[in-house]
């Protein structure tokens, strides 16, 4: 379930691009997928950190 969220996820943000890039609002998704990214690599970090205790 979780591979298919973050399938999900992207595939959202391809769309996005797709749809605003041309009219100049490429940054909008871009920005939302490095938010979403970082989110997910701070949770993987700290799972990490856990496992290893």
């Amino acid at each position: 379930m979780k591979w298919l969220f973050h399938l999900g996820s992207i595939t959202f943000f391809l769309v996005l691009v797709y749809f605003l890039y041309n009219r100049g609002l490429g940054a909008i998704p871009f920005s939302l997928a490095a938010l979403y990214f970082g989110v997910m690599s701070i949770s993987e970090y700290r799972r990490m950190k856990k496992e290893k205790r």
